[in-house]
């Protein structure tokens, strides 16, 4: 069996004769605690279960949503856990080259973006809860933002061609007005013009992504993120984040719907979730308290009348998520194609 969704031959089984090589012998299943969470790999954003013990996780598999997955999900999806435990996984903040602590780093941080032009380069890969804040970061900042497609083959199932779980969400918290493409050549030209003179990075990679390398010389760089690459390598300071597997949160999918996931394991000794790290830069720019508790975030982004979140609370969000109206984004040329239970924009079909 060699194909992209062959393990879900594992799940059917009746009689444990089929098993997964990558879990076979590694743990005995009733040991193992369930939490709900959402695969990270598309937009299709694939229910799933990730199955942990004493702080490890050893599998992710589908969990049943008649609306997004029904009881599949991608192979490749479920070897998104590895990531957690990656050679290149950034487990300690850096300021010029050397580790240091949080408390320093996000100092060091707000130093570097105060009285300076900055540039906000977000991720499609963020939650929505980050996204409103990073969004909130940016106009205290009064910063040029930026937004980085990530873009492959749509297998017509549960892969789609946006392979980002929340593009849609960076489009609803209004970090971003417009449909992104593969490149951020906007942040050479920005630097160039002098617009920008400090660039916060959200996970991206910024050499490989259209920005040339010889523009970012001089240009001081706060890097947010899980892994180490040629950005987090040329950035000032450093400041690590966490995985999906290690915070709770709420993506939208290619559906607009609005699904939650819960922490599955603890995070790297003296790391903390992203949604702190994003409210002390803003409380480093701003006179006013920025609370980094999940619920009082919501409270926030269901105030807005004018607000597809309108009157929503995180609590809310049940186990099969909420379809949100995403019709203000009709006239965007979505890469996704038609697919389970996806249909393309009707009006972009006929175009």
């Amino acid at each position: 069996l060699s194909n992209n969704y062959s393990l879900n031959t594992v799940d059917l089984c009746p009689v444990g004769a089929l098993t997964s090589s990558d879990f076979r012998f590694k743990m005995r299943v009733w040991f193992l605690k369930e939490s709900f969470s959402i695969c990270t790999e598309s937009s299709a954003g694939a229910n799933t279960l990730v199955s942990s013990r004493e702080g490890e996780i050893y599998r992710i598999t589908p969990r049943r949503n008649d609306s997004v997955n029904d009881s599949w999900m991608p192979d490749s999806g479920r070897e998104l856990y590895k990531q957690v435990k990656s050679e290149k996984r950034i487990t300690s903040p850096i300021i010029s080259g050397e580790n240091a602590s949080l408390t320093e780093a996000l100092s060091a941080a707000g130093n570097l973006l105060r009285n300076k032009k900055v540039g906000v380069v977000g991720s499609c890969r963020s939650s929505v809860e980050e996204l409103y804040l990073i969004n909130k970061l940016a106009k205290n900042l009064k910063a040029k933002k930026f937004l980085r497609g990530h873009f492959g083959d749509d297998d017509g199932i549960l892969l789609s061609a946006d392979r980002t779980p929340n593009l849609r969400g960076a489009l609803a918290t209004g970090f971003y007005a417009k449909y992104p493409s593969e490149s951020l050549s906007d942040v050479s030209i920005a630097i160039e013009k002098s617009k920008v003179e400090v660039l916060i990075v959200v996970g991206e990679e910024l050499t490989n992504s259209g920005v040339n390398a010889e523009v970012l010389k001089g240009v001081p760089i706060v890097y947010l993120g899980t892994h180490s690459n040629s950005t987090s390598n040329l950035a000032e300071v450093v400041v690590p984040t966490l995985t999906p597997f290690e915070k709770s949160g709420s993506f939208i999918n290619r559906n607009f719907r609005l699904q939650s996931f819960r922490q599955s394991v603890p995070g790297p000794a003296g790391l903390l979730p992203d949604l702190h790290l994003f409210a002390s830069l803003i409380n480093s720019s701003s006179e006013h308290k920025q609370s980094s508790d999940l619920a009082e975030v919501w409270k926030e982004i269901g105030k807005p009348s004018n607000s597809v979140f309108k009157g929503l609370t995180f609590s809310q969000i049940s186990n099969e998520g909420i379809q949100l109206d995403g019709s203000k984004w009709n006239s965007f040329s979505f890469v996704e194609k038609d697919a389970l239970h996806y249909t393309p924009n009707l009006q972009l079909q006929e175009a």
